[in-house]
């Protein structure tokens, strides 16, 4: 039972990254880095149109998860819907980014929706995500899938995850939880706070799907190629800017230059 309900879980959360934090894996892909496939772009965090964005002045607001020539798929809870869009607006938005669909004459256009509290944040199917810091008590492996037991401020919760999961007993991680209104919590993704890397953003790169990469770099001079795609995050893409000062958990580390990182989660600070 507690698999079938959280592969139900899995394919309701829209804004989590598949898998959980943990400690990163180093890879050495032997030098081999992806170019960037399109151009740098610039982000100026300007609204589109004039005054205060109202979801009623939207045919619908949502998470763009697909972008092709002309056309921009968009999850609206859980309806996902495909939309004729002119080509320069679609240039502007990403993958993963919240949107508004807006009427404009002989057409529509998509524009970034912007989110204004982060900290509130819900699954497609309406319920509540909870934010908690925990500590891991057990971990028993099984055919394929490993069941974590970890304790949040006295409570015991237990989650079984299927794959691969890099988390040691006795460390505490944060924990993303939800329950569907009985009281049982369960976990929806790990964060590991000791595998935060503090980076500064170099380069914006709109890739050729829609997907925003960011480069970036250490304290250290460090370049580190970061894509959100599958990140948690608490800013909206058109507010983001080269010079800014990012968190990134780092789930995956390729040794390659600049080092590919695979994240689950990327902080604005």
């Amino acid at each position: 039972m507690k698999k079938l309900e959280f592969a139900v879980i899995a394919l309701a959360v829209i804004t989590l990254a598949t898998g959980c934090g943990a400690q990163p894996q180093k890879i050495d892909d032997g030098g081999l880095t992806p170019e960037p496939t399109s151009q740098v772009v610039s982000t100026s965090g300007e609204e589109t149109g004039s005054g205060e964005q109202t979801y009623d002045q939207y045919v619908t607001v949502g998470e763009i998860i697909e972008i092709e020539a002309g056309k921009v798929h968009v999850l609206t809870g859980d309806i996902a819907q495909i939309f004729d869009v002119t080509q320069e607006s679609l240039d502007q938005v990403y993958i993963g980014e919240t949107v508004g669909i807006e009427e404009i004459e002989g057409g529509q256009r998509v524009v970034p929706f912007k989110i204004k509290d982060f900290s509130v944040r819900h699954t497609n199917m309406g319920h509540m995500i909870d934010l908690k810091t925990g500590k891991v008590k057990t971990l028993k492996e099984g055919d394929g899938e490993v069941e974590v037991a970890i304790d949040v401020e006295g409570q015991e919760i237990v989650s079984t995850y299927t794959g691969k999961i890099h988390l040691v007993e006795g460390n505490t991680y944060d924990f993303d939880l939800m329950s569907f209104g009985d009281g049982k919590p369960f976990i929806l993704d790990i964060y590991d706070p000791a595998s935060i890397t503090s980076m500064t953003i170099d380069k914006l790169i709109r890739e050729d799907n829609g997907n925003l990469t960011i480069f970036a770099k250490d304290a250290d001079g460090g370049e580190y190629y970061v894509p959100t795609y599958h990140a948690v995050k608490n800013f909206n893409f058109s507010d983001l800017q080269v010079g800014d000062q990012i968190d990134v958990y780092v789930t995956l580390l390729m040794e390659s230059f600049p080092m590919q990182v695979e994240t689950n989660k990327i902080i604005l600070k």
